[in-house]
């Protein structure tokens, strides 16, 4: 009887390991790099690199549009350099606020759009401070263009 115990127990503790597996800060590098670097991105092209890069989001267990993506005109070595180059900011320190000025474009959804028939309209902004959060080095989230860290 306490063999089956035991196995039970050591099925759930692997089980448990399973479930809190985090994902490496290298491969979010890698998942942001298709999110949001272009170097020679176009305004018209969001439809088409939006889709080929299979962007999107998850809503309960659904895929939608998702709402806005931006793409930032540079190298990946320039975006990564941000984390070591750029400034700590937001209420926890958490995110980095490049020292870098960079181009981007902003593909928002347009209206009555459903996945995954995704239509964006593109916007083209330059020089612009870009917010990023970092882990192990590398960026994994983009936050923004905006000014809104708190020092």
């Amino acid at each position: 009887m306490k063999i089956p115990v035991v196995c039970l127990m050591l099925m759930l503790l692997a089980a448990c390991a399973l479930c809190d597996v985090d994902i490496h800060p290298h491969d979010q590098w890698l998942s942001f790099q298709k999110k949001h670097i272009k170097k020679d991105m176009e305004i018209k092209r969001c439809d088409a690199e939006i889709k080929k890069r299979s962007i999107f989001e998850m809503k309960e267990k659904v895929k939608v549009c998702k709402p806005v993506n931006t793409f930032i005109l540079s190298e990946a070595s320039n975006v990564s350099s941000v984390c070591e180059s750029g400034e700590k900011c937001g209420e926890d320190g958490n995110l980095i606020k490049s020292k870098t000025r960079f181009d981007i474009v902003v593909c928002r959804l347009n209206k009555n759009c459903k996945y995954p028939e995704c239509k964006y309209t593109g916007r083209k902004l330059t020089k612009k401070i870009i917010i990023i959060d970092c882990k192990g080095g590398y960026p994994v989230h983009y936050n923004g263009n905006n000014y809104y860290c708190n020092n």
